[in-house]
Formats: structure tokens, C-alpha cells, sequence
């Protein structure tokens, strides 16, 4: 059965709870519960997985938010990293976000069209790089910890377009 949420966002992060920074975007979906609490058009999901996990969270949305994080060798931890696919990239079968999740965003996105799901045309990734996804702990690092209210601020100026410019 094919639902539709046409008129509502998801917002998703993916990580793990015992991993110090895999938990960035875990932890940003938090904070945007409590920003954009009570708001009907807004459904927030915390994934400790992808996949086909990520294609039925996300199925029957017109517009997604993904967040997570990870380890890239050679990029400072703490930065940010977004990539945008609308309606013109979702033709181009090859075209990719960043993270282990988002690297097959498209092919995934493809793959619940082909099996006849409702699949979103706007989505935007968000990844933080991580110092390490190897410490266990109950906070993030230190490097990474000040990156997500720039998360935030990024997810809140997505979300406001979504409702407002585009109404």
C-alpha cells in the first residue's frame, strides 16, 4: 500500500545510540522536536540503520531531511557537508549525497520507484564529519558538539522554504 504524506516533511537522523558522534544526527532530531514541537506537517524519525530501513522511513514524503555523520579522512571533524537532490537530480541516475547512507541516496530512491513505492522528490542530506565512529560514550566530541545548532539553523531555513515559499 502506497501512503501519502505529500504535505508533510520528515525529518531523519541516522546513527547509533552508543557511539559518541554517530549520535550527531540522533541527537539533532531531538532538538528539532523541541523547535518545531506541536507543528502537524513535521514527522521526526531516529534510525539506527539504512537501507531499505531508510526507503520505508521515508516512503509516501514529498520532502526529506537526513541527517547523520561520519568519519571522512582529510576533512576537519565538525564540518558539514550538504547535498541537495530535487526533482531535476532524481532523473540522473547517478548523481549521490556524501555519508555511507547518502552514497546511494539516488539508487535507492530509484530502486522504491521501481517497486512501485511513492518516493520523495526533495531531499537533503546532511552530513557532520565525525572525529572517530569508534569511542563509545554518551556525548558527542568536542569538535562536533558546536556544529549542530549550525545543523539546526540549516534544517530550520530548509523547513521554513518548504512551508512558506513554496506553499
Amino acid at each position: 500500500m502506497i501512503t501519502n504524506h505529500s504535505d508533510t516533511i520528515v525529518l531523519a537522523g541516522i546513527g547509533s545510540t552508543i557511539l559518541s558522534d554517530a549520535k550527531a544526527g540522533l541527537q539533532v532530531v531531538d532538538m528539532a522536536k523541541k523547535r518545531f514541537s506541536g507543528h502537524p506537517g513535521i514527522v521526526f524519525r531516529k534510525l539506527a540503520t539504512g537501507g531499505m530501513d531508510l526507503l520505508y522511513a521515508i516512503e509516501g514524503f514529498e520532502r526529506v531531511v537526513l541527517v547523520e555523520s561520519r568519519h571522512i579522512e582529510g576533512i576537519k571533524p565538525g564540518s558539514v557537508i550538504t547535498t541537495y537532490v530535487g526533482p531535476s537530480i532524481r532523473k540522473k541516475k547517478d548523481e549521490m549525497c556524501t555519508g555511507p547512507e547518502f552514497s546511494q541516496i539516488n539508487t535507492l530512491l530509484t530502486f522504491g520507484d521501481q517497486c512501485g513505492y511513492r518516493m520523495p522528490e526533495n531531499v537533503l542530506c546532511i552530513t557532520v564529519t565525525a572525529d572517530s565512529h569508534r569511542n563509545f560514550g554518551e556525548e558527542v566530541s568536542e569538535s562536533v558538539k558546536p556544529v549542530l545548532n549550525k545543523v539546526m539553523k540549516l534544517i530550520e531555513q530548509q523547513i521554513e522554504c518548504w512551508l512558506f515559499c513554496n506553499a
